[in-house]
């Protein structure tokens, strides 16, 4: 059934009659006997809003009651705040219109039922209190990041806007000959501005550029109300008295023609404008700022740290989550929900049909998962002393705590299950979108110690507000803020607010047509702590918020089982709170009408306190969506200020993030990845759940896989959209007036020169009114028979356009960052060696090789191409640059040691490539654990000629197969003086190796032009081979040109050209060839 959003009635309602309340209540609650058309009472309950109206909307929710089958039992989890609920009682929502209505609108039947639990609705959430604040000091502000500037396109020079052209009043690109770009706002420059009746007027100087004197806006613009949103309608003057030749010329350049061969564009503009200008502090990607940045306060900056972390080794378990799909593996969050594992205040409920899966069919209970073990062993992980329990303090016997063996035991456990195809198919559907209606607490993070391994992605919270205020109720006269989000969607909505975002921005949005906006772009940039600005383009995503809202009431669609609900609830204890969080949850992935309809409701509310904040905010200015500032609506209100406004940026707020995981492997046959999972992360209103920061720990991954992670923020932006129509031009109809009556006196006086015009369409050239009369200065001259098309004018050519203006309320998706991630194991560390000699002729040295207790050392360095980039993958995990050491051990066991030997002094690492001799392994021969058993050391022993020096290297390879850190290299001579043999080891550490160096200058910053010339020194004759006594000719072979050993003859060498402005690349190969 339709809605009408000004209606005072209940919207929307079936309920007409104290009968029709019984018949829809008994219907919805199952009761036998009634017909099929009775049973189907809630499938009516389909709403529809119409958007437009002959009024604004005046519909109030009081008060809504609970639609679901919510049963006592789950009720009486919480606190109540009424009354139990009868087991099988359904609860019809209502809502009672605050407007004034005759006595035959309210039904009788708006009693709720026996019972049920009275969900207080919000507030007036603009005009009265908010149900949720900001207190002003948990308000996280923000360090130093890439703030970044997002330009309409429309604003810039030579736009669709052509009288913004015409003014010349856009922004313009600013190119600096230190690199750095920017965009920059041209201010409309004028003379003076001045009231004359109704006008406001802004005047140009005679010398601008500007071809008219003024432009004027009429001070009472008119409101159109015939529809939800209220748009403005204000009426613009344009004057001039500068070189037109006559009318003609006058109406070719306002409405675009040719004249006197001169093309002019004209002044109307197709379409819309829009205002859309906004600043995102977009953080930093921590570990390519660190490349960039090698000396400052990181504490001073805002990063995305996405980082993998390994906690303990589960071989089986790891082995098992290779032959499975990504989204079978348990994930963190799922499991602390249906193992009730939360440190939170409350939790979301379990998905149907979830609770076989993760309580491996009926195996484990809650609250399992977190339950310590005494053992008479320590763990094979790392254990802290609190965890060693002294049993008997003389014979120094102890029992030890191990935290991790029931999770451990769970993961293992899991691999044997066996589960229906159905079910399996339904949890990997879900986990490919997980939604965070609440944030993420904290406290929930904690538990991520118990689990083997996990990649984090930690995302810095923003709290943008628009207001201040003191909170009435607090007592001690706290400031906080207001902000959309807390104010509006607040958490009553978050859950169907986060699958809105789900529904418009992962995957196809239900056969709708993807919404994008260009943009230019002003981006702030850090390098060796100086900060300069670039410029680039940028397309992004965007919903229309009213359009989202209305389609979520007007949908007869639903989404079924394809969405996780992260565990963290916004901490509501009680009975009406949880109902709440109940049925949202349920509606998200349920296709019960009821829940749908829950849905719709909810959907409603708050596009209708939307409406309210949009049409208020044309008069109140409390956030300026629009270009008008001050109390006093338009008193301070010039052309001007809407022309200039355009370089203000739009109030603009963060309301969440997503996370998108794709498998860059895993490609379809246009390569793009078809394995994705999404996260969607909203901020959580309650103020003792306000953070800096909301880490989100993934769990769903393979140990070895690369995984590539972009991270999007949703910032609601509150722009709006504009047009330039009904242009009307004028034509004189007499000569030029000379002279004028004082309206004081009635004394005719030569005041200045004035024109009788006439305004008409420049198309049809018909006459057409004007909304703008004869100033009262010159209103004595006009003629009585003068209508509203005819004013007189000191100015000879006049124009009138209509300027339009709504709000274009969107969320766009902005990206933020895009990372490849490896979660593997960290390399093991040097191993400690002691070469030795057999005291015997048998010419045998050997060395003992030991793993030692983990100490700080230089990262690890590969022997070729294809270890170097393995190691990459693992720096870039870890977010390591060159100049870090490593800080963690290997978490699995050293099952092998490889040991390499080359008779050639090495210069690098690398010279040990392929120099392999053999590999000892460290496994005892009767290990049947999952976690191998191994020897801590081993030794290596070969023969060797004597007086030859031999350089030996080794290095540790643990379970997973990484491979570790290379020991010190060891010079090993067997020493022959002719009466005894032995054995001189020299140590030579990696960082004393000496590589040559060639390129002594590998990079040179240019501006325009680039040469490359040979060094003298390569153009030297070099004739130290030639024999002066013989004939030249046969001597010429020995003549070298150059005297470098180092010689580029022949040579090519690829130069690389990098823009600091975009940061392209061009590439050249340059071949240095001799002619003979």
């Amino acid at each position: 059934m339709a809605i009408d959003p000004t209606s005072p009635k209940p919207a929307p309602s079936v309920v007409d009659s104290p009968s029709e309340l019984k018949r829809v209540l008994t219907s919805s609650m199952g009761v036998s006997g009634e017909s099929e058309e009775e049973s189907s009472a809630i499938s009516e309950i389909e709403t529809e809003l119409v958007l437009r109206s002959i009024s604004p909307i005046t519909a109030e929710i009081l008060s809504t009651y609970v639609i679901s089958p919510i049963t006592a039992e789950i009720l009486s989890t919480y606190a109540t705040d009424s009354p139990s609920t009868p087991s099988d009682a359904v609860f019809m929502s209502e809502e009672v219109s605050a407007g004034e209505v005759s006595s035959g609108d309210i039904p009788e039947a708006y009693i709720p039922p026996p019972g049920a639990s009275a969900i207080p609705s919000d507030p007036d959430i603009f005009f009265g209190e908010p149900s949720y604040i900001i207190e002003k000091n948990n308000v996280n502000f923000t360090r130093i990041n890439k703030k970044t500037t997002y330009i309409d396109t429309n604003l810039l020079q030579n736009s669709n806007d052509k009288l913004r052209n015409s003014l010349k009043t856009f922004y313009v690109l600013n190119e600096s000959e230190d690199g750095s770009s920017s965009y920059v706002f041209q201010n409309l420059r004028y003379f003076s501005k001045s009231n004359v009746g109704l006008r406001k007027l802004t005047k140009f100087a005679q010398t601008d550029t500007n071809v008219f004197n003024f432009i004027a806006l009429n001070a009472k613009p008119s409101k159109i109300n015939d529809l939800a949103l209220t748009s403005l309608s204000i009426p613009v003057l344009l004057g001039t008295n500068r070189e037109f030749i006559n009318d003609e010329h006058w109406r070719k350049y306002v409405n675009g023609g040719t004249f006197n061969e001169i093309k002019y564009p004209g002044l109307n503009m197709s379409g819309f404008g829009e205002q859309q200008v906004f600043v995102c502090d977009k953080p930093f990607e921590l570990q390519s700022f660190r490349e960039k940045n090698k000396n400052v306060e990181l504490q001073n900056y805002d990063f995305i740290t996405l980082k993998s972390h390994t906690n303990y080794s589960l071989p089986r378990y790891e082995r098992y989550t290779k032959t499975i799909s990504t989204k079978l593996i348990p994930n963190f969050y799922s499991m602390v929900k249906h193992d009730r594992w939360c440190t939170g205040g409350g939790h979301t409920p379990k998905e149907d049909g979830t609770n076989i899966f993760y309580n491996l069919n009926g195996i484990y209970e809650k609250q399992q998962l977190q339950t310590p073990v005494v053992t008479n062993y320590p763990p094979p992980e790392d254990f802290k002393n609190i965890d060693v329990l002294p049993v008997d303090l003389l014979l120094t016997t102890n029992k030890y705590i191990d935290r991790n063996v029931s999770v451990k035991k769970y993961l293992n456990t899991m691999m044997k299950q066996a589960y229906p195809s159905e079910l399996l198919q339904t949890i990997e559907q879900n986990n490919s979108t997980i939604l965070f209606p609440y944030g993420i607490d904290q406290r929930t993070n904690e538990l991520k110690k118990y689990v083997p391994y996990y990649n984090s992605i930690k995302i810095p919270i923003r709290n943008e507000y628009f207001a201040e205020g003191i909170w009435p109720d607090s007592g001690d006269g706290k400031l906080v803020l207001k902000n959309i989000f807390n104010q509006i969607f607040n958490n009553d909505y978050s859950i169907i607010l986060s699958n809105l975002l789900k529904k418009n921005f992962v995957g196809n949005r239900q056969g709708n047509s993807e919404k994008v906006k260009n943009f230019a772009v002003n981006e702030r940039t850090v390098k060796n702590s100086e900060f300069f600005m670039q410029t680039k383009s940028s397309t992004l995503r965007y919903v229309d918020l009213f359009e989202m809202l209305t389609e979520e009431v007007n949908s007869v669609l639903f989404d079924s089982a394809d969405s996780i609900i992260g565990p963290d609830s916004h901490g509501g204890e009680s009975a009406s709170e949880y109902a709440t969080l109940y049925m949202n949850s349920k509606a998200v992935n349920s296709a019960e009408p009821s829940y749908r309809y829950n849905k719709k409701i909810s959907s409603l509310r708050k596009l209708d306190q939307i409406f309210k904040l949009a049409n208020e905010s044309l008069w109140s200015f409390q956030i300026n969506p629009f270009p008008v500032r001050g109390d006093d609506e338009y008193e301070s209100y010039y052309p001007d200020n809407f022309f200039n406004d355009a370089g203000t940026p739009r109030y603009s707020e963060t309301i969440g993030y997503r996370i998108r995981k794709t498998t860059p492997q895993v490609l379809d046959s246009d390569r793009k990845p078809i394995d994705f999972q999404d996260v969607i992360i909203l901020k959580n209103t309650a103020t003792e759940q306000i953070h800096t920061e909301y880490e989100f720990i993934d769990t769903q991954i393979k140990k070895g896989v690369e995984y590539n992670y972009q991270i999007f923020e949703y910032k609601v932006v509150l722009g709006h959209r504009y047009s330039f129509k009904n242009t009307k031009v004028t034509r004189k109809l007499s000569k030029e007036l000379k002279t004028a009556i004082d309206a004081a006196t009635g004394v005719e006086t030569a005041v200045s020169t004035a024109f009788c015009v006439e305004f008409y369409d420049p198309t049809s050239f018909d006459v057409a009114a004007s909304s703008f009369k004869t100033l009262p200065i010159i209103k004595f001259e006009e003629s009585k028979y003068m209508g509203d098309a005819q004013i007189i004018s000191k100015f000879p050519f006049l124009a009138e356009m209509t300027l339009n203006i709504e709000p274009a309320w969107r969320i766009y998706e902005i990206p933020l960052v895009s990372k490849e991630i490896v979660n593997t194991d960290h390399p093991a560390p040097p191993l400690e060696v002691n070469g030795y000699q057999r005291k015997d002729d048998s010419q045998i040295i050997g060395f003992h090789l030991l793993k030692e207790h983990f100490a700080l050392h230089d990262l690890p360095v590969g022997i070729n191409d294809e270890e170097n980039r393995t190691l990459e993958q693992y720096f870039n995990s870890q977010n390591l640059i060159n100049t870090d050491q490593m800080v963690s051990d290997t978490k699995s066991k050293i099952k092998e040691i490889e040991i390499f030997r080359t008779d050639i002094k090495p210069t690098s690492v690398k010279d040990f490539n392929n120099k392999l001799v053999t590999t000892k392994s460290l496994l005892m021969a009767d290990s049947e654990f999952d976690v191998p058993a191994v020897f801590t050391d081993c030794f290596y022993e070969e023969k060797i000629k004597t007086n030859t020096k031999l350089y030996y290297t080794f290095r540790a390879i643990n379970d997973e197969g990484v491979k570790g850190s290379f020991s010190a290299i060891f010079e090993t001579e067997l020493i022959d003086d002719g009466n005894y043999k032995y054995a001189v080891f020299n140590k030579i550490e990696l960082s004393e190796l000496k590589p040559e160096k060639i390129h002594t200058e590998p990079s040179k910053n240019f501006k325009k032009l680039l040469q490359f010339i040979p060094t003298p020194e390569q153009l030297a004759l070099n004739d130290e081979n030639v024999d002066y006594s013989q004939d030249s000719e046969s001597q010429l072979d020995n003549v070298i040109v150059g005297k470098n050993a180092n010689s580029i003859w022949d040579k090519t060498f690829k130069v690389r050209m990098t823009s600091k402005k975009t940061g392209k690349k061009i590439d050249l190969n340059i071949t240095y060839k001799l002619r003979t």
